[in-house]
């Protein structure tokens, strides 16, 4: 049982428990002071209850767990920095995902997401934001304010226009837009 004596592991500072059957996470994880790294890749998560994860956590994967929603108390977790959501079946992310300051990446491909919320805008600190295979129609133009943004992933999507404000993100190296509905792009690309 992985609740059993886990909180003996104190010193413990990353915990990869991915390819098994955990349908949720033991309360007593929290107990675990130095965990940077949680990993859950694989399990079929039913429930993700937040304050089983410690607030320690500066990266945690969820990839291919079946998760329907994200939680919206996922702002507990201030020390994270990446966020691997990928291949799940979220169709939306809750406004509070802004509130993640450290935030560095976010991998979110291969879910039904249809928007993003704009509080996305908040993230200074995105670097990678990572959304290919989705069903996204449009982009706040919250987007625009994401500075250190280097990398957008926005592959397989069914964009038919980008916002204008994607001509703010002066740090982009990599912009990825290959297989949407895309007619046109915006004047600002070119700044």
């Amino acid at each position: 049982n992985l609740s059993d004596h886990i909180d003996l592991f104190t010193n413990l500072r990353v915990l990869d428990l991915s390819g098994n059957e955990l349908t949720t996470l033991p309360e007593s994880l929290a107990s675990l002071p130095d965990l940077t790294a949680l990993v859950l890749h694989g399990n079929p998560l039913e429930t993700l209850p937040i304050n089983a994860i410690p607030t320690s956590v500066e990266y945690l994967y969820l990839s291919d767990t079946q998760l329907t929603t994200l939680p919206a108390d996922i702002d507990r977790l201030t020390n994270l920095r990446v966020l691997h959501i990928s291949g799940n079946q979220l169709t939306e992310l809750p406004s509070t995902i802004g509130n993640l300051e450290q935030l560095n990446a976010l991998y979110g491909g291969g879910n039904r997401l249809t928007e993003l919320p704009s509080s996305i805008g908040m993230l200074e600190n995105l670097a990678v934001l990572h959304v290919a295979g989705n069903n996204l129609a449009t982009l706040p133009s919250s987007i625009g304010f994401l500075g250190n943004l280097r990398t957008l992933n926005l592959l397989g999507n069914n964009l038919e226009a980008l916002p204008q404000s994607l001509g703010s993100l002066r740090s982009l190296r990599v912009l990825r837009i290959e297989e949407n509905l895309l007619q046109r792009l915006p004047a600002t690309l070119g700044q």
